[in-house]
C-alpha cells in the first residue's frame, strides 16, 4: 500500500512539473523584452488557414522585438500538436532546420522567426525556461 501511494505522488509531482502554462511562456518573453500580441496572420497566415479547414481550434501568440518574431502556437493538447507535426507541410517548412524537440513544451510549439541564428537560438531558450 505505501509503495503504490510512494509511486502515485511521484507520478503526480512529474506531471504538475512538466505542465506548462502559458502564462509562463508569456512572462520568459516579456522579461527578454518582447512585446505580445495575438496577430500572427502577417507571419503564418497560410498554417492558419489549414488549422481552420481541419476544424482546429489553435490559438496564436505572437512575441516581437524589433524585426525578430516568435510565434508560438497553443494546440488543445500535446497529440493535436504532434498530429500536425507529422502531417502540416506547411508547419514543416516554418521550422525546418530546427531541432523539434526543443521547440515544443507540452501543448505549445514555438516557430522563431528572425535573420540571426544566434537569436533563433535565443528565442528557443527564452522559450524552454
Amino acid at each position: 500500500m505505501k509503495v503504490s501511494f510512494k509511486i502515485g505522488v511521484i507520478l503526480l509531482s512529474l506531471l504538475l512539473v512538466s505542465c506548462v502554462s502559458f502564462s509562463t511562456i508569456l512572462d520568459n518573453f516579456e522579461a527578454e523584452g518582447y512585446t505580445y500580441s495575438t496577430d500572427s496572420s502577417d507571419w503564418i497566415g497560410n498554417v492558419l488557414t489549414r488549422f481552420d479547414e481541419e476544424n482546429l481550434d489553435v490559438q496564436s501568440h505572437v512575441f516581437y522585438s524589433g524585426i525578430d518574431v516568435a510565434i508560438v502556437l497553443e494546440f488543445n493538447s500535446s497529440s493535436e500538436l504532434k498530429d500536425q507535426m507529422d502531417t502540416n507541410e506547411d508547419l514543416q517548412e516554418l521550422i525546418d532546420n530546427l531541432e523539434e524537440r526543443k521547440l515544443i513544451r507540452g501543448n505549445f510549439l514555438l516557430i522563431p522567426m528572425s535573420f540571426s541564428s544566434d537569436t533563433k537560438e535565443s528565442m528557443i531558450e527564452i522559450f524552454n525556461r
